[in-house]
């Protein structure tokens, strides 16, 4: 028991000394300090959605701090995505089976990074979604729009996790 306890102290302290270069900080692929978000595409018939998405991950990503978003030509690197999805899902039947209590909403993204210049992007992500759900009566009645709200929140914590992450 000792032993492992003398181990994980010295693998710790291998780890704090000065001068390793070892960090836990999310940082940014090298030179990438400012990307910018253009509007992202629709391929769906929700209006306006594409404008929606691309605000909610303006957002998540000043909210997260790792990096700085700028005009398309001060950035480093560029975040270019497509809404591909929206769904509007029945998700609680009554107790008829034919009445809706609840549904949910689903907006579904495919993502790039790309850094400035180069004509091929770094990765990409397809599928991501955010989702939510809202009940039409009762005492958690709430609108489609409230809804759509918090599927884009989730679905931008999602879109800048996973961009952030692969930092």
């Amino acid at each position: 028991m000792r032993g492992a306890a003398a181990a994980a102290a010295m693998l710790l302290a291998a780890l704090t000394a000065g001068g390793c270069g070892y960090t836990v900080r999310r940082g940014a692929v090298v030179g990438v300090k400012a990307i910018a978000v253009p509007t992202f595409g629709n391929e769906t018939h929700e209006h306006l959605l594409e404008a929606k998405v691309t605000s909610a991950v303006m957002r998540e990503l000043v909210f997260d701090g790792s990096v700085r978003v700028a005009d398309a030509g001060l950035a480093d690197a560029l975040l270019e995505g497509t809404v591909v999805n929206f769904e509007r899902l029945p998700s609680t039947l009554g107790a008829d089976d034919t009445d809706v209590e609840e549904y949910r909403v689903r907006v579904t993204v495919t993502f790039s990074l790309r850094l400035q210049g180069a004509s091929e992007a770094l990765w990409k992500e397809e599928g991501v979604w955010g989702d939510a759900t809202y009940h039409l009566t009762g005492a958690l009645a709430r609108g489609e729009e409230e809804a759509l709200e918090d599927a884009l929140r989730d679905l931008a914590r999602k879109v800048v996790e996973k961009t952030v992450r692969r930092w």
